[in-house]
């Protein structure tokens, strides 16, 4: 999906960005007086809070699955039928997951396509046509299947919740606030309360792994020149709060974060026009519960892949 800002055209809450401001201008070590200008002293910041850039990227499926692991793969594929011309295909048959959940798969309802060695399983949009949409492939039959989202129908097909043994899986395509943030409230206050007491059900039988594109970039490391997205979709301080409030009531871990804490520029979007895929924002996760986090043994982003704006994440876990 594309993203941009409509800021230049509307006027800013003034007060709101001064808050915004002394909220990510953190003090530099030892110069009490002096604060951070994140556009000027960007490279500086990071040093001095001992943040390094991400280099462990991984290409052609790397690294192996080890037998008692499970491989999970979430990718926002920005059209189905556009990202299998693309490679897509290519890209299931090389990596080979045991789970592929996907996002944005733009098919009419009833079109379900059939992946070799998968059952697949699609929830698309009823309200309109070629929109949102997501899909889980799956090595293994789940025990159930639900597309609803906190007893809900979702007429725009964006979560699938599968069952296994051990786990609940819910996808989720998280709607986007809009270029004018036109659906911000809509989103904090319906959609993510939503979700939140659906995962709420969830774990109160089984763990849970929630993961795709949650159209937020949760902390400033995850978005490249955090300053000019204060009032961006996916970075303003109510999606972070929100989706953090999330996280924290149903003790939900990030795993990237866990694995890598000191790590910046994990993006897994990057506009179509950045071609060497540097300034983009981390906007799709793998969220477990807390029981589940040293089961995670690897997480990793095929950069490489190119069959839409975002690159696929994988994770893998004891089975």
């Amino acid at each position: 999906m594309k993203r941009s800002c409509k800021t230049s055209k509307k006027k800013l809450d003034e007060e709101e960005d001064k808050i915004e401001e002394k909220e990510v201008h953190n003090k530099k070590k030892g110069k009490d007086d002096q604060l951070y200008d994140i556009e000027k002293d960007n490279d500086q910041y990071w040093k001095d809070h001992d943040f390094e850039v991400f280099t462990e990227d991984f290409e052609k499926g790397k690294p192996e699955k080890a037998n008692d692991e499970i491989k999970i793969a979430t990718y926002n594929v920005a059209s189905w039928n556009a990202a299998m011309k693309k490679g897509l295909n290519e890209f299931i048959k090389e990596e080979n997951p045991d789970i592929l959940c996907v996002q944005e798969t733009k098919l009419q309802d009833g079109v379900n396509p059939m992946i070799d060695g998968y059952h697949c399983y699609f929830s698309a949009s009823t309200a309109k046509k070629g929109y949102a949409g997501t899909a889980i492939l799956s090595k293994e039959e789940p025990l159930s299947i639900t597309k609803k989202i906190n007893g809900k129908e979702n007429e725009h097909g964006r979560i699938i919740t599968v069952e296994y043994e051990k786990f609940y899986l819910v996808n989720s395509y998280v709607m986007n606030s809009g270029q004018r943030l036109e659906n911000l409230v809509k989103r904090t206050t319906e959609w993510d309360k939503d979700m939140r007491e659906h995962l709420k059900e969830l774990q109160k039988k089984k763990n849970v792994i929630w993961c795709g594109d949650l159209n937020v970039a949760l902390r400033w490391i995850d978005v490249a020149k955090p300053m000019t997205r204060l009032r961006c979709a996916g970075f303003t301080k109510e999606e972070r709060a929100s989706t953090s409030e999330t996280l924290k009531e149903l003790n939900l871990v990030d795993t990237f974060q866990v694995k890598y804490p000191k790590k910046r520029d994990f993006y897994t979007f990057f506009s179509y026009k950045d071609k060497s895929k540097t300034a983009g924002w981390r906007l799709d996760y793998f969220f477990v519960s807390k029981d589940l986090v040293d089961s995670v043994t690897q997480i990793y982003r095929r950069k490489e892949i190119s069959a839409s704006d975002h690159v696929p994440l994988i994770i893998h876990i004891k089975k």
